[in-house]
């Protein structure tokens, strides 16, 4: 099942048209927040970004159209940059002024999940023949991604139980290679992971963060998605790390009764929250 994931150049512009009975799913991803606001010292800052800023203004231009709210707001990892009780606050805040429906976060390699347990408490979410199966590949105290063997018999039991017509599956990290820096980091089963996923014919997809970039590669019957962070961006194909000038955006899938999903980004103006790419 070896493979490797591409830029997804198909996903650009704004969400995608709405057909009868579509459910809908925005994803953000590694918001990088600190448990204080931005400051004039620095503080607060990623690479020169404001990210409580900038998740903010991703949510505005995410939730704008207020006639075609999502179904479920998917957070995948990466929360806090500083992983204090505060930042996480900061997000269910920045999500309640804007957004009342149903919410479903997982934790990245940033993160302390029991420095907010309640966050991270819910696994999965169900709705219309669909569930989306939230996924712990955080390893404490490192950048890279694996799922412990108790997480991927929960998962077995999870998929062996669901009544689900159709299941997408969510972690932080990358299940597979992306042809750049960023491999050292991807979830070390990884492969485990795509067997066990692709075993079941009503996974339909798998999303994830850490790469702070869009990413779109299939696997047989499965999609699999990255999501640009709604803060810094990592610049694809390059064989150094480098950050890139496009702005901060998000996901959004629509996710039909036969199983078929649409999938765009959506980012900001370009030039919007500009980094420091120095």
């Amino acid at each position: 099942m070896a493979t490797k994931a591409a830029p997804d150049t198909r996903s650009v512009g704004v969400s995608p048209t709405v057909g009868s009975g579509d459910l809908r799913i925005l994803q953000i991803t590694d918001t990088h927040l600190f448990p204080r606001p931005a400051s004039d010292d620095g503080y607060g800052l990623l690479a020169g970004v404001d990210t409580r800023a900038s998740l903010g203004a991703v949510l505005d231009m995410a939730l704008a159209d207020t006639a075609l709210p999502p179904d479920l707001l998917l957070v995948t990892g990466d929360i806090a940059q500083e992983p204090h009780s505060a930042a996480y606050a900061s997000l269910h805040a920045a999500i309640a002024e804007r957004y009342q429906g149903d919410v479903l976060c997982l934790p990245g390699n940033h993160d302390e999940p029991e420095r907010a347990p309640a966050t991270f408490a819910q696994r999965n979410w169900s709705k219309a023949g669909w569930q989306v199966l939230a996924l712990d590949s955080h390893v404490h105290g490192e950048e890279g991604g694996a799922l412990a063997d108790a997480e991927m018999e929960r998962l077995s039991v999870e998929l062996e139980a669901s009544q689900a017509r159709h299941v997408l599956a969510a972690v932080h990290h990358p299940p597979l290679e992306l042809a750049s820096p960023l491999d050292h980091g991807r979830i070390k089963n990884g492969a485990r992971l795509l067997e066990l996923l692709a075993a079941d014919g009503r996974v339909r997809g798998i999303l994830f963060g850490h790469v702070h970039q869009a990413v779109y590669a299939e696997i047989g019957h499965l999609a699999l998605y990255g999501s640009p962070s709604t803060s810094v961006q990592f610049k694809p194909l390059v064989g150094q790390f480098a950050l890139d000038n496009q702005a901060p955006g998000c996901r959004w899938l629509n996710i039909k009764d036969n199983g078929e999903i649409a999938s765009r980004v959506q980012r900001l103006a370009d030039g919007s929250f500009p980094a420091q790419l120095s």
